[in-house]
């Protein structure tokens, strides 16, 4: 029984969802690629220049900072699990700068926008910060 009223609370739910997403037109995807990346962080790179946002502006510069960290997170775990690294920054080196160095990336490169999200963070930083 329990497993049935889980079901129905569950189907209630991805419907209630679904519907939600069609209204707000709300991208849903398995992942980010580094256009959908960039647009988000050229909101970021808007406000580091002390310009106005719009409500939706201010939640897109929250998503690429979260992003990034996210996906710089992933990498050091990455290479703590299996001595991977994918780029060398200095100790001091900050999470504000690490999402300047990646948003400005993906501005400059649209060659790479077909490629994932977090490919896009991986190249810009370790182009920026190469181990030696």
């Amino acid at each position: 029984m329990r497993s049935l009223v889980r079901l129905v609370l569950f189907a209630i739910a991805l419907g209630a969802s679904a519907h939600a997403r069609a209204e707000d037109e709300v991208e849903v995807s398995l992942y980010w690629n580094g256009q959908r990346l960039t647009k988000i962080c050229r909101s970021y790179l808007k406000a580091s220049r002390r310009e106005l946002l719009t409500v939706a502006e201010v939640q897109d510069k929250g998503l690429c900072q979260g992003y990034v960290v996210g996906a710089v997170d992933a990498m050091f775990t990455e290479t703590a699990i299996s001595r991977t690294v994918f780029f060398c920054s200095p100790a001091h080196t900050d999470q504000t700068a690490l999402v300047e160095i990646v948003a400005q990336y993906g501005v400059a490169h649209p060659e790479e926008w077909t490629g994932t999200g977090f490919a896009l963070v991986s190249h810009a930083l370790a182009k920026r910060f190469p181990c030696k």
